[in-house]
């Protein structure tokens, strides 16, 4: 600030907090130090066996993940200890914030269907969804879903019941030549 400000002549001077810009306080936490140490020590144990020091080569990125695991414990151990164990919120929201909603659970996903109520004819098939209900000996089975019986009529097939799908009246018996027609 220079010296016309109006905030130095009413004594305010606000600080804001900056990242550090000069040396880590440790080499633990300095990523590309260690990296280009890891590099160099690679070089010399290797010597001309191994000359792709490369970010493809699967050999750097082991030695890039280790590299990172160790800045993250660098970090970690600088970190007061009281915040490590209490967990702090470093400012950012919780789970509770993120995930607002509870997880689904099995017995979830069983009420969730059990209380499904279909009316007949309400699916593709025809049928409708009831689950019979805790108690019955067909607990948790449909109890609106039926056999369909298909009867073939001049080679097409037709539902021929239950009587609420059918679409063609039963033609009994058998039509004269087929199969099992006994005429």
């Amino acid at each position: 600030m220079n010296e016309a400000d109006p905030r130095r002549e009413q004594g305010v001077m606000t600080t804001f907090p900056t990242l550090p810009t000069g040396p880590f306080e440790h080499v633990s936490m300095d990523y590309a130090r260690l990296r280009d140490e890891g590099l160099g020590l690679l070089g010399r144990l290797a010597g001309a066996q191994w000359t792709d020091f490369n970010t493809h080569d699967p050999g750097i990125t082991i030695l890039e993940q280790l590299c990172y695991a160790i800045t993250d414990l660098g970090y970690r151990i600088a970190y007061p200890m009281p915040e490590l164990l209490a967990g702090g919120d470093a400012g950012l929201p919780g789970p509770e914030a993120i995930f607002p909603s509870d997880p689904v659970t099995p017995a979830d996903l069983r009420k969730a269907a059990l209380d499904t109520d279909i009316p007949e004819g309400g699916t593709m098939l025809g049928f409708g969804v009831k689950f019979f209900g805790e108690g019955s000996q067909f607990a948790g089975q449909n109890e609106r879903s039926f056999p369909v019986v298909l009867q073939y009529i001049d080679d097409k097939s037709y539902v021929v019941w239950p009587k609420s799908q059918m679409q063609r009246e039963t033609v009994l018996p058998l039509p004269k030549g087929t199969t099992f027609s006994n005429q």
